[in-house]
């Protein structure tokens, strides 16, 4: 009975004052590391669904649309068409000390906006192309050329390294067999 008071780790008691419990620090311990392993996980998860989200485009594709548009920006271009303007005037005013910060910000947005934009058209490009089923119909060996320029689509539109479930947004509906 001693082994199994052990093993529990804490130990209830009643006294005059009131209930009392007394954690040992293996426990807490172990309780800690449980609920840091369990945030791993769930920052893993989100970040390989982030990954697979976005999959035909990749995170470094934003920054590299967020430097472009902010180099544009910095030579006095506006890749936004008075956009980032508007943005820059609904954002908050912290004491008008911040401009260059809401530029960034509005900038950020932007591109945000922009590569979304991106994503979702490579997503529906990707479902169109895969609804194609011509060569399901062409005989073994042949290969036409409407066949020949969507296969060069779909490589081009495919992206690279793909991860598990990365083409599930982009697959076409299908019917229930």
């Amino acid at each position: 009975m001693a082994e199994a008071h052990q093993a529990v780790g804490f130990r209830p008691s009643l006294t005059s004052d009131g209930a009392e419990v007394e954690l040992s620090a293996p426990v807490l311990q172990e309780i800690y590391l449980s609920g840091l392993r369990s945030w791993k996980r769930h920052l893993s998860r989100f970040w390989n669904d982030f990954l697979t989200g976005v999959f035909p485009a990749s995170p470094l594709s934003w920054l590299f649309l967020f430097s472009a548009i902010q180099l544009a920006w910095f030579l006095q271009l506006d890749p936004s068409l008075g956009l980032m303007e508007k943005i820059k005037e609904l954002l908050p005013d912290w004491g008008g000390q911040h401009h260059g910060l809401r530029g960034v910000l509005a900038a950020a947005l932007f591109a945000s906006c922009l590569w979304g934009a991106l994503i979702f058209t490579l997503h529906v490009a990707l479902r169109l192309l895969l609804s194609y089923h011509g060569w399901l119909l062409e005989p073994h060996g042949a290969m036409s050329s409407p066949t020949k320029t969507w296969l060069a689509l779909v490589r081009i539109f495919s992206g690279r390294h793909p991860m598990l479930f990365s083409y599930q947004r982009s697959l076409p509906r299908q019917p229930v067999p």
